[in-house]
């Protein structure tokens, strides 16, 4: 093989950074003349006569031409007075993220995504993006190039409901070795799942927002937040017990965490066919149900059963 050779000066410097054609990362070894020692350069001593280290003109234009193809694929223009211009194609090559961006090919709620150059395996904090080819309905699996497709959770790390991807949604994932699992962290369109809030400006699940529509027997939390004021409320029926007084229980649509504080009661319809109304008192409440009693105050008799709403506070 023929090759110019360059003699290295003192304090000349040298980075094998690249793979190169013909020589990898690595230095000349196989050239018998390169007078390496140790199988690194060396500098020229002049002092006892040693020769430096000689650079195969193939080998240096190798690694040049490498390096120029990584500053030239990032879109710029070589400049030999810049000695930051590869650090710069690095980095916009790396923001640009284009090995790490594919379009799913999958069904809904199964993503599939084959990217260049291919994933081989599960890295922790691997981050991934794809444009989305359907929308999520519920619980959803992630698979890049037919890796075993692993669960794909919420930023709160529970399985999705549904509505967190949209299709043509352009999705970022990253893979959590902890729980085995990719999680979403984001997808255009989509809802954004968030975990149970602790301070006050932390953001708050869609389930504990202010309902906007309420049934007969219901709840609401004042303000929305745990440890808030809870008002709940409801309709019942007093049995025709045939005596002057009539007795139920009405069970809370949820549980108060803490305790009831008030219940009250107010009959809306009549206990016989004179029109009577009736009486209405709490014998006793806990946290979950209270016990009413309508009384006619002890003259007429229930004939007829009676309607009646009740309201009770608690937290």
């Amino acid at each position: 093989m023929n090759a110019s050779f360059a003699v290295l000066r003192p304090r000349t410097l040298w980075f094998i950074l690249i793979t190169t054609e013909g020589y990898r990362v690595d230095y000349p070894k196989s050239l018998p003349n390169a007078g390496l020692v140790g199988g690194k350069f060396i500098d020229e001593d002049v002092v006892n006569g040693t020769p430096g280290s000689l650079i195969p003109s193939a080998w240096g234009n190798a690694v040049t031409d490498e390096l120029l193809s990584v500053i030239v694929g990032a879109g710029m223009v070589p400049n030999e007075a810049d000695l930051t211009q590869l650090l710069k194609a690095i980095r916009l090559i790396v923001q640009g993220g284009s090995g790490a961006f594919a379009v799913d090919t999958g069904i809904a709620n199964t993503y599939v995504v084959a990217y260049a150059p291919a994933i081989t395996a599960f890295t922790d904090g691997l981050r991934l993006s794809f444009r989305a080819k359907t929308a999520n309905s519920g619980a959803s699996t992630f698979a890049p190039n037919g890796l075993v497709a692993k669960p794909l959770l919420g930023l709160s790390k529970v399985a999705l409901q549904g509505g967190e991807i949209v299709a043509d949604g352009q999705c970022t994932v990253v893979w959590s070795a902890a729980i085995d699992s990719w999680i979403l962290i984001s997808s255009t369109g989509g809802a954004l799942q968030v975990a149970e809030p602790t301070k006050s400006n932390h953001a708050v699940p869609f389930a504990w927002l202010p309902k906007r529509s309420f049934a007969a027997n219901d709840y609401i939390r004042v303000p929305d937040v745990p440890g808030g004021l809870i008002v709940q409320w409801g309709v019942g029926t007093l049995p025709a017990s045939g005596t002057t007084s009539s007795r139920t229980t009405v069970t809370y649509p949820t549980r108060f965490p803490t305790a009831a504080r008030l219940v009250v009661a107010m009959g809306t319809g009549t206990i016989n066919t004179n029109g009577y109304a009736s009486i209405m008192s709490t014998d006793g409440y806990d946290a979950v149900a209270a016990s009413l009693t309508g009384d006619s105050n002890q003259t007429i008799v229930f004939n007829k059963t009676c309607p009646f709403v009740w309201l009770a506070l608690g937290n």
